[in-house]
């Protein structure tokens, strides 16, 4: 059941006609049109129906049920306008612009998205469309305006899938070039649609080559006169292919007549004709009879006239559905709004006409641009945006074909060629389908006429567009008797003397043959390999062993390596033992004093007979400075050996493996420009073609010059037998060859120039991607041969990561074209990469000149590169020594000194380890457990980074450090032993295991301090390490002790008490392995301000620090304060050193801590002032003042710094306040001399502070 339509109406002088506005809406619903569309849930969509609802035979009431056919198919299909429905806007233009106008604007304002139609002329309503940039989509309209700028701003918006009969030109182009037809005369009728589709064909047969003799034009309505017999008149003699644009009723007389005039010479006439109307096999619905004669009055003479005339018609519908399509229509014609005929009327069955078909794709290919648009975000109301998705793109037509719509909107024209085919016997007329046309080029090209029935020609062929002694006979000259006999003597004569001199050629060449210029003795080259000078050979070159078959030096790029880059880039090197499907066996010798190429051939019996011969031979006078010299070849079985030219530099793909060579665009465009040159000479010699073209056969000598090699003598290699086997070699050697010869029965064809064209294109492929022919592709060499070898699935290396030009990306393409046909010629070829070559030299010296510079300079990057890489390497190597080392031990080692084991008499240990870590380690997993004390030790190193400690190693879950040594801090290594294990403590309770966050680690500690000796064990992965009972204590102390506590042998726990700010609790007597009883103690805390103040004291005493440096002294902030003239004690490393003559009681040397608050800078910059100058004394002017009275006047000063404000100039504002009171100044007066700026500021180092005091 098909879906109802509302409407209104009204009746005007007795004749129904629609309102300009009428709604029709239609519902996806399959039960019909009822209240449910009002329910329907999709967001309506409005679109115009514009057309003439006449009575005519074409009127859209024969055909306008289509629209809504194809709406219903639209509002149907799932897979079209998600969530989105069509509403129609119905009007009957009555084949008035004026009227189309009008309905167009009443439409707009009501929100209508598109236009569909009109009838007839479309040219004003298109014009409005683009003025509103809405989508306007013809189906039955005709416009003859050319087609120029201002004319495309009128059309900017529109579309028609009406075949324009005017683009029917490039189909009958298409039958003058496929029977060859130079020569045309066109009739053309008068009215528009004719003198357009004459426009482009003359344009056509212009750029092809096509002669067109005369255009003779005839008025149109046709009425039979004598205007058409001058024309046949005029034409014929200077005529035989006609093209006629015009009525058909025209080209009945013109053929009749034309028949009259040259009788049964008809078969040497052609006339191509043009009928728009939809094809029927039925020969009197076209050309036979007039409107004005029966089937009675067709004699043999009339039907004769037509059997030379070639008729391009519609090509008829292949839809298997076409015919309830058209009773579908039918159907919907009779409802509302179109109220049309019935399918009957007055006895006859109503036709539906093409433009049926035309309407539907219309409606079709709105649906699916808006489909296109909705889901892409696009503006469905810009109509210039909106046309884009139609033009030049194919759509399926409801005819069943493809139908291509270019750029200018336009459907392409979809023909199919009829003949004639009249019986002699008894005058029956058939009217046959002889071909169709295929488009190519995406529809942009000129179609392929594909003949599918033989034409019968009476003369048994096509007929000829000139006849062969030309119109007047004027090509045929007849002779006298005497002329002919002296031209058969003179015949003869030369036929013989040209024999005799092919005799004579004939008998030298075969006397050159046999004297073999081209052998070469085996004991020539043998007794002189051992002379070969190294010097000649390339330094990338590596030579391999030699074997006792092969007396030669071998070159093979990848000899020795672990990794190799292959032609699909790098894998892992395997065997590579020779087998007789490699063909990259390269040797060199000596032949003659000169140094040569040697190409084993794995034969063991051949017969030299005179083809081998003549290939040899051929190839010995074959020379070029793009091809490689051929010296000789060797066959002396088992010896069998040719021997080439030798190039120092390699080959191609040697070059482009080498990734330390760079390549430039001159360089790529000079060896691009010699492989031209050599493969075009060799395509031109007798030769014809290479056969094995690629990377490893271009060879680069010492010039920089390419030349072409290992070509011309298949023969040799013909009774090779190849191993179809897995081997990677012998796959890789196939990625060359074309799909064509992968698919050849054949398996002794050896190539084609065609096919060298293809492999040309993957060498330019490889020459600028440097990837290898195919690329960085995920197949193997196996699988691209097979897919080469597949028809179904053509396979091409990719292009989108190719960096070039895009000339050069499209000769690619064209080079490596799956049809052999459609590729280039090397001559082609160079004129389609002219751009490239352009910055070539012409000189070849100077070009020469070049590449060597380029060289050279490629050289001393490389050097440079290198250089980099290995002090990079150093520095990595340094890092990792003393990551392994203490520096003082890994400098020593670095300048080659003795690392000799050394007595320390006291240093502090530290020993920890996890409780319960057995436990947990068999709860989880190996990777968890790596993870956690992996996450622990991170920790744990970065609390180790702030102490004055050194860690010895982990073993599990211990943890060793040590403090005191290499570098000696008197007594200070307990504190910063106590003091690290405080903070370690800290941390281990806020540790979290990732794998059980729930759980918490358990630290045990022990701490021990006496003598121990320090060295380094080991070769291989050496070790610092202590020795002594001191570990041995420090070790019992860990292992006696509680978890998450301190434990404290009697000896660190007196040098804790020494130093103070410890809180210490007894534990007592602890029985110790090998120890017996033991008093210890638990390290409970520390008092922050003792060891900022004994850290303090350190640093102002000059001690030094783990690293072998000096401390500032002074600091703001964390920025020391150092005087001016001690700047250049500034170490590289951003320490400070101490020399020999720097003063300990400067006056003019100032220390503040770096502290977390306000409150804590004034304290502590207070307190380590007035330390700072109690303990260095102050010296002033020659005066010495009291220590005391200088800590009150900085105590006074420093209580005034309690606001915000006053330390906008933190540290500098301080410092001039201190400054200024040890210089007995009003605070402020010594500002400018405070601050001299940051003297060096880097991440490894903090941020020195230079501070000047007036003296």
């Amino acid at each position: 059941m098909y879906p109802k339509y509302r409407y209104t109406h009204k009746r005007r002088f007795q004749k129904r006609r629609w309102d300009a506005l009428t709604f029709c809406y239609i519902s996806l619903a399959a039960f019909g049109w009822s209240a449910s569309v009002v329910e329907d849930s999709r967001i309506p969509l409005k679109i115009s129906f514009l057309t003439s609802a006449g009575d005519s035979q074409d009127g859209s009431k024969t055909f306008a049920g289509a629209f809504f056919s194809a709406l219903d198919y639209v509002n149907q299909n799932t897979s079209l306008l998600h969530g989105y429905r069509l509403e129609c806007l119905f009007n009957d233009t009555e084949l008035s612009s004026l009227n189309a106008i009008n309905a167009m604007t009443s439409h707009y304002r009501n929100e209508t998205l598109a236009f569909i139609g009109p009838d007839e002329s479309c040219h004003c309503e298109s014009t409005v469309a683009a003025a509103w940039n809405l989508p306007m989509i013809g189906y039955k309209c005709h416009d003859s305006r050319s087609w120029d700028e201002e004319y495309e701003q009128t059309r900017r918006t529109f579309a028609s899938t009406q075949p324009s009969t005017a683009k029917v030109s490039k189909s009958i182009l298409a039958i003058l070039q496929y029977y060859q037809w130079n020569r045309v005369t066109m009739v053309v009728g008068s009215i528009s649609i004719w003198n357009e589709t004459a426009d482009n064909l003359k344009t056509l047969m212009k750029d092809h080559n096509i002669k067109l003799h005369d255009t003779i034009f005839f008025e149109e309505p046709y009425a039979p006169g004598e205007e058409m017999y001058h024309i046949v008149e005029k034409s014929y003699r200077m005529t035989r292919i006609y093209v006629f644009l015009g009525d058909h009723h025209g080209l009945i007389d013109f053929s009749r007549l034309l028949k009259a005039h040259v009788d049964d010479r008809i078969s040497e006439y052609v006339v191509i004709a043009v009928d728009e109307r939809m094809y029927t096999e039925d020969p009197n619905a076209y050309l036979l009879k007039t409107p004005f004669e029966s089937e009675g009055d067709l004699n043999t003479y009339k039907v004769q006239s037509f059997e030379t005339v070639l008729l391009l018609v519609p090509r008829p519908p292949l839809n298997e559905d076409w015919d309830h399509f058209l009773d579908d229509v039918r159907r919907r014609n009779t409802e509302p709004p179109i109220n049309g005929f019935a399918k009957e009327y007055k006895g006859f069955t109503i036709k539906v006409p093409i433009y049926a078909a035309f309407l539907y794709d219309a409606v079709h290919t709105y649906a699916r641009a808006l489909h296109e648009t909705l889901i892409s975000g696009g503006d469905i109301r810009n109509g210039t945006a909106f046309i884009d998705h139609i033009r030049n793109t194919t759509y399926t037509s409801i005819l069943g074909y493809e139908v291509y719509i270019d750029r200018q909107g336009d459907a392409e024209g979809n023909y199919t060629l009829l003949t004639f085919d009249v019986h002699q016997q008894d005058s029956r007329v058939e009217l046959l389908p002889v071909g169709n046309f295929r488009m190519t080029q995406g529809g942009v090209g000129i179609p392929e006429l594909n003949l599918f029935r033989d034409i019968k020609w009476r003369n048994g062929g096509p007929p000829r567009d000139e006849p062969k002694c030309g119109f007047y006979g004027e090509k045929c000259q007849h002779k006298s008797p005497l002329w002919t006999i002296l031209s058969v003597v003179i015949a003869i004569t030369v036929i013989v003397g040209i024999a005799a001199g092919f005799a004579v050629r004939h008998y030298l060449y075969e006397q050159k043959l046999d004297r073999l210029l081209w052998k070469v003795d085996f004991k020539d080259i043998a007794s002189l390999v051992q002379s070969v000078d190294e010097t000649l050979l390339p330094p990338t070159m590596k030579k391999r062993k030699r074997s006792k078959s092969h007396p030669f030096k071998f070159i093979f790029s990848y000899e020795n390596e672990s990794e190799r880059t292959t032609l699909l880039g790098k894998e892992v090197k395997r065997d590579r033992s020779f087998s007789s499907t490699q063909s990259q066996r390269c040797l060199i010798g000596c032949y003659k004093g000169t140094v040569v190429s040697i190409k084993h051939i794995s034969r063991r019996h051949f017969e030299i007979d005179r083809d081998l011969k003549k290939q040899l031979q051929l190839r010995k006078e074959l020379n070029h400075d793009n091809v490689a010299r051929f010296i000789g070849a060797c066959v002396e079985s088992p010896h069998v050996y040719i021997l080439t030219q030798f190039c120092q530099r390699g080959s191609l793909q040697d070059i482009l493996n080498n990734e330390d060579f760079s390549v430039d665009d001159m360089f790529v465009s000079s060896l691009v420009s010699d492989l031209i040159k050599g493969m075009t000479f060799i395509h031109d010699s007798e030769i014809h073609y290479h056969g094995n073209l690629k990377t490893s056969n271009c060879l680069v000598d010492a010039r920089w010059v390419l030349m072409v090699t290992d070509f011309g003598l298949h023969r040799l290699d013909k009774g090779r037998v190849l191993s179809f086997s897995d081997s990677q070699n012998f796959y890789e050697s196939l990625l060359w060859r074309a799909p064509e010869l992968h698919r050849s029965t054949n398996r002794e064809a050896v190539g084609t120039q065609k096919a060298d064209v293809y492999a040309f294109a993957l060498i330019l492929y490889a020459l600028i991607g440097r990837k290898g022919p195919w690329g960085n592709t995920s197949y193997s060499s196996k699988e691209i041969v097979a897919l080469l070898r597949s028809e179904s699935s053509p396979i091409r290396p990719d292009m989108t990561g190719l960096s070039c030009e895009p000339f050069i990306s499209d000769c690619i393409r064209e080079c490596w074209a799956q049809d052999p046909d459609m590729r280039p010629t090397f001559k082609d070829i160079r004129v389609k990469l002219k751009p490239m070559l352009q910055g070539i030299k012409s000189n070849i010296l100077d070009n020469m000149l070049y590449m060597m510079e380029r060289y050279s300079n490629n050289l001393e990057s490389l050097v440079a590169d290198r250089t980099e890489l290995l002090s990079e390497e150093k520095k990595m190597t340094e890092n990792l020594l003393l990551r392994m080392l203490p520096r003082l031990v890994a400098e020593r080692l670095k300048k080659g000194e003795p690392v000799v084991p050394e007595v320390y008499e006291s240093v502090s240990i530290y020993f920890s380890d996890i409780v319960g870590f057995t436990a947990l380690s068999a709860e989880s997993t190996p990777m968890e457990v790596v993870c956690m004390l992996n996450d622990l030790y991170t920790c744990f190193d970065a609390i180790v980074e702030n102490f004055d400690v050194y860690k010895i190693e982990t073993i599990g879950d211990a943890y060793f450090v040590v403090s005191g040594l290499p570098l000696r801090n008197e007594d200070l290594h307990a504190g910063e032993i106590a003091s690290m294990s405080l903070r370690m403590l800290e941390e281990i309770k806020r540790f979290k295991i990732r794998h059980r966050p729930d759980d918490t680690l358990k630290l045990r500690i022990g701490l021990h301090s006496g003598p121990c000796v320090a060295g380094v064990v080991g070769l291989k992965m050496p070790r610092y390490t202590l020795f002594g009972d001191t570990v041995n204590t420090a070790s019992r102390m860990e292992s006696t002790g509680v978890p998450l506590k301190i434990h404290c042998s009697e000896t660190i726990t007196c040098l804790l008490r020494k130093l103070g700010g410890y809180h210490l609790a007894e534990r007592g007597l602890v029985n110790a392995k090998g120890k017996g009883e033991m008093l210890t103690y638990f390290l409970e805390g520390e008092d922050e301000s003792h060891r900022q103040r004994r850290i303090s004291h350190t640093r102002l005493s000059g001690q030094n620090t783990p690293n072998g440096a000096v401390n500032p002294v002074g600091e703001i902030f964390g920025a020391p304060i150092i005087h001016p003239r001690y700047w250049n004690n500034f170490s590289s490393n951003g320490s400070f050193d101490l020399s020999p003559d720097f003063p300990n009681n400067n006056p003019n040397i100032l220390l503040l801590e770096n502290c977390d608050s306000l409150e804590d800078n004034v304290i502590n910059a207070s307190f380590n002032a007035k330390n700072a100058l109690s303990q260095k004394g102050m010296q002033r002017s020659g005066s010495t003042q009291h220590p005391h009275a200088l800590n009150s006047t900085c105590n006074s000063r420093l209580q005034n710094l309690t606001t915000d404000d006053q330390l906008t100039d933190r540290p500098a504002r301080i410092v001039s306040q201190i400054s200024d009171s040890v210089n007995g100044r009003p605070p402020g007066d010594a500002m400018n001399n405070v601050t001299r700026g940051l003297l060096k500021r880097n991440l490894s180092a903090p941020s020195y502070m230079v501070a000047e005091h007036s003296v």
